[in-house]
């Protein structure tokens, strides 16, 4: 597929970011003659951390651009909103690396905003580990619902049922939500 010239220059600058401190360290200087824009042209870093507390996740993150500190949900806007694009204090532009607009485009969406930070709530821990943040409580909670671990557990007295296997699989999915204070649909399509 084609990309715009956008696309283009957005591809151009992130991969001299990649390579600008090898390059710098090589005896090339970098200068840019984009008129009055001017890109960071260097790495972009992530560090994210996050705690269990009571019902939900705290996600906390600082992302560091050149000299400058900023936390992750100040970037909330443009990967909702699909703009690479984040000015910094000084008018340099950075542009965003693309695969963030992916991987956390759905944990912003049902996070909400609290300070510095994304709460997002504990039944949505499959966000948290689909975006590869990953914490001792997430893969607990990954494996307490894998189907292969679910509790065996009697059924309701005066059920006059015999339940096929993949319904007694329901019944204890539910069940295990209901312990462990989660809610739950299971639907059957016949």
């Amino acid at each position: 597929a084609d990309s715009t010239p956008e696309e283009a220059l957005y591809a151009t600058i992130t991969e001299l970011g990649r390579l600008s401190d090898g390059l710098r360290e090589a005896g090339f200087s970098l200068r840019q003659d984009l008129g009055d824009r001017k890109y960071h042209l260097g790495n972009i870093d992530l560090q994210l951390a996050v705690k269990q507390d009571n019902d939900w996740f705290d996600l906390h993150g600082m992302v560091t651009i050149g000299d400058f500190k900023i936390p992750f949900i100040a970037l909330r806007h443009n990967i909702l909103h699909n703009i690479r694009e984040y000015e910094l204090p000084d008018g340099t532009i950075a542009v965003l690396p693309e695969e963030w607009f992916t991987r956390y485009f759905e944990l912003f969406h049902a996070g909400q905003v609290d300070d510095n930070r994304l709460i997002v709530n504990r039944q949505m821990f499959g966000l948290l580990h689909e975006a590869g943040i990953d914490s001792p409580e997430i893969d607990s909670l990954r494996n307490m619902f894998n189907v292969a671990n679910l509790p065996k557990v009697t059924l309701p007295q005066g059920l006059n049922a015999t339940l096929r296997p993949y319904q007694l699989t329901g019944y204890y999915w539910l069940k295990l939500l209901e312990t462990n204070g989660f809610g739950g649909c299971l639907a059957d399509d016949m």
